[in-house]
């Protein structure tokens, strides 16, 4: 959300939305010919819906932080045991989890700040 600070800009808030469940259904229903594929594609669109929404350092230093530890945390309870695949890769789970991950947490972001606008307009509009 670019707008000024104590400023609310829901539109904004619902592109966002739509775009992190259009990424998700994207994940599940189109047909790819590989991961690598598939990883490119969701990657990309991880970073144009950062480029429209966020544009800030922060987050996206915490949308890949928190991807990274979600895949170090992912792939160390695939190594121990507690969790496995039940084909080589489930559904190529792999490949668009840490984009839905990343662009979750961008929406989130959004989420936040403009809610914290409106409660800033809201407190010094009495």
């Amino acid at each position: 959300i670019n707008a000024e600070y104590g400023q609310c800009d829901w539109p904004s808030l619902l592109r966002c939305c739509i775009i992190f469940f259009g990424i998700n259904h994207a994940c599940m229903k189109l047909d790819y010919m590989n991961s690598v594929q598939l990883s490119v594609t969701l990657a990309v669109m991880s970073m144009i819906m950062w480029w429209l929404f966020d544009r800030t350092f922060s987050g996206l230093v915490m949308g890949l932080v928190s991807t990274l530890l979600f895949l170090f945390a992912s792939q160390f309870f695939v190594y121990h045991g507690f969790a496995r695949y039940k084909k080589p890769d489930f559904f190529l789970l792999r490949s668009w989890l840490p984009s839905l991950v990343f662009s979750g947490v961008i929406t989130f972001g959004t989420l936040g700040r403009t809610l914290s606008a409106f409660k800033f307009s809201h407190d010094h509009e009495e």
